[in-house]
């Protein structure tokens, strides 16, 4: 039994001793890093912050060496005692960086801090006293800056509210501990013949260790848990701004990045500038509640210039850094720093986000570095309406634009009629009429304007066709594309009796669209097809859809003709663009560029593939191929 509780008392000391070292180097590591940046950032901040660990690490360090310089014992213990004393009172320091505490407690604490640090000299002549006052002062100075951060873990949002909720941990723990002992203390004092429980003496060291890594966690995280943060803070702002619309206006963004950028970090108050070179200051383009009751925002003409081109987020202290009137309307805030945030795109920078603080925040990089998230997530949205903006502008130009030209083509073509016939019919009566009179070059000439009227007629008519195609309102519906094709190759047969054409069409190819449409287009690709064949003793047409696993069925129309020259085919679709002589194939070229629009208003696509002397192939979707 003996050994069994030798064992247990042997593996307790063990993790004692592990919690003491542990307790030791977190209180080393964050005295040691807030020394550095003291040291590379020198501020009232950072000296406070430096001070809070500090002595917490002094205060280890004594045990150290005490134990090492054990004929020093009363000099070391009155350096632990110190050192701890006044770490509540460093830690009230911090607090009132973001909690206002009255004057009149930062005093008395300082003159219970002096009170107790006297108290020390009688130590050797009555330990008790000495030892009430230390423990009180520590355990009600503790516990009072541990409720204010408590309650600012539970009001505070954003990054800090995280930190301090893991803070809280640390002080609280400590203000508990010395509460207790405090507690205990008196017990003991007025019943001498109590003995200090083993509970609270067990429990002093894990309760330490507990405490230094709350303080850790929260003054000096590990880079993935302030990450962590940073998202989750990023995450809510998305969330809050995702019903945005790229409709949305400047103002309508930066109004959000104002209110999320208050919520994330905290704040008096937040506002969007802009520089305005006619009046050579800054123009606040949105403030949020509540707001400075100013409309431009002044700063000193040396620092115009750091502020605008400045890409990088960074704090900025009141009044060195505006004009004596803005420093008036912060001061009523009671603000004392700010942070200067650019919010550039990738097209141009949109402003500057100014965010008010009653302090110098505890967090600077953490809280710009957030920031720069908020910032860059709004910028690529203004981008985004910017260019969405400027397309839509485009546009309508390039809609105005068509329909006027439509209105023109029509017009011309329309009014071009009447002087075409009037040529027409006059040179028709001056062949029948006087064609005695006409020697045999005379008759040539009108014949050689006949011609020409005629196929300025056909281009009249082709204008128009293109015209009525592109204003006629579509009516969608199953379109049986072998039927269409049946009744074109019967039409053309009829014209050109004479030709031997193979025409082969799959059954039951259909569609989904503009029956009329669809028809000009297959008449205007089938009649290519036939006219392209007519040198060939074997002509053959075919008209099929490929088979595709897409839910788009991609219709063609095969010939074995002369083909064309793949080089040109991006001048296929142009009006009046032609590959070949009118020598060689009659034709206004306006043919393919009808059957684009209509592919196109229907939402397909039309491309073809050729060799010379060796046919071509169109091929053509029509988007929505079936009803659903």
């Amino acid at each position: 039994m003996d050994n069994a509780r030798e064992s247990i008392s042997g593996a307790y000391m063990t993790i004692e001793g592990l919690l003491q070292i542990l307790t030791q180097a977190i209180f080393f590591f964050l005295a040691g890093i807030t020394l550095f940046r003291w040291w590379r950032y020198p501020s009232r901040l950072h000296l406070d912050t430096m001070l809070v660990f500090l002595s917490m690490g002094l205060a280890f360090l004594g045990q150290d060496l005490q134990a090492l310089f054990p004929e020093f014992s009363s000099i070391f213990t009155i350096l632990i005692a110190t050192a701890l004393i006044i770490h509540p009172y460093f830690l009230l320091r911090l607090v009132k960086y973001f909690h206002p505490i009255p004057l009149w407690i930062q005093r008395l604490a300082l003159a219970g801090l002096i009170f107790v640090l006297i108290s020390f000299a009688f130590l050797q002549i009555s330990p008790v006293l000495p030892l009430v006052l230390a423990i009180g002062y520590f355990a009600i100075i503790q516990g009072y800056a541990s409720y204010i951060i408590v309650r600012g873990a539970i009001t505070i949002k954003g990054f800090l509210g995280h930190r301090l909720r893991l803070a809280s941990i640390g002080s609280g723990l400590l203000a508990l501990l010395f509460i207790v002992a405090l507690v205990l203390l008196v017990i003991i004092i007025l019943n001498p013949s109590i003995p200090a429980p083993a509970w609270f003496n067990t429990s002093v060291q894990p309760i330490f260790a507990l405490s230094g890594i709350g303080y850790y966690l929260g003054f000096a995280p590990p880079r993935w848990i302030k990450q962590n943060w940073q998202y989750k803070e990023f995450y809510n702002f998305v969330n809050q701004t995702a019903r945005q619309s790229y409709n949305d206006s400047r103002l309508a963004l930066f109004e959000k990045l104002a209110t999320g950028a208050l919520q994330s970090i905290g704040g008096e108050t937040a506002l969007v500038i802009n520089w305005d070179g006619s009046k050579e200051s800054f123009t606040i383009e949105v403030q949020s509640d509540p707001p400075l009751p100013i409309e431009s925002f002044q700063v000193p003409p040396d620092r115009v210039t750091e502020i605008w081109k400045n890409k990088q987020g960074y704090l900025a202290y009141i009044p060195q850094d505006v004009m004596s009137e803005t420093a008036q309307w912060a001061n009523e805030f009671g603000a004392k720093t700010m942070y200067v945030v650019p919010i550039i795109g990738a097209l141009q920078p949109w402003g500057r986000l100014l965010i008010l603080m009653r302090y110098e925040p505890l967090f600077v990089q953490d809280d710009l570095d957030l920031l720069a998230l908020l910032v860059t997530e709004i910028a690529t949205s203004l981008d985004k309406a910017s260019l969405i903006q400027e397309l839509q502008q485009r546009q309508n130009a390039l809609e105005v634009a068509n329909k006027e030209l439509e209105s023109f083509s029509y017009s011309v073509s329309h009014d071009l009629r009447a002087p075409l016939r009037a040529v027409n019919g006059f040179s028709q009566a001056l062949v029948s009429k006087y064609a005695d009179s006409l020697d045999e070059q005379g008759v040539h000439y009108l014949n050689r304007i006949k011609e020409n009227t005629h196929q300025m007629g056909q281009l009249i008519d082709d204008l128009l066709s293109l015209s009525r195609i592109s204003r006629r309102e579509m009516e969608k519906d199953n379109v049986n594309l072998t039927r269409l094709a049946r009744e074109i190759d019967e039409n053309l047969r009829a014209q050109e009796p004479e030709r031997q054409v193979l025409f082969e069409v799959e059954e039951q190819v259909e569609g989904l669209g503009d029956a009329d449409l669809i028809k000009i287009a297959l008449q205007n690709l089938i009649s290519n097809a036939w006219k392209f064949t007519s040198s060939r003793a074997s002509a053959s047409v075919q008209v099929g859809v490929l088979p595709t696993q897409n839910e788009d069925k991609v219709f063609f129309v095969r010939d074995n003709g002369v083909g064309f020259d793949m080089t040109y085919a991006n001048k296929l679709f142009g009006a009046f663009q032609r590959l070949h002589s009118t020598a060689e194939f009659p034709g206004t070229g306006i043919g393919l560029a009808i059957v684009q629009r209509i592919i196109h208003r229907h939402g397909g696509t039309v491309w073809a593939e050729a060799e010379l002397e060796k046919g071509a192939t169109f091929y053509f979707t029509l988007g929505e191929t079936h009803e659903k």
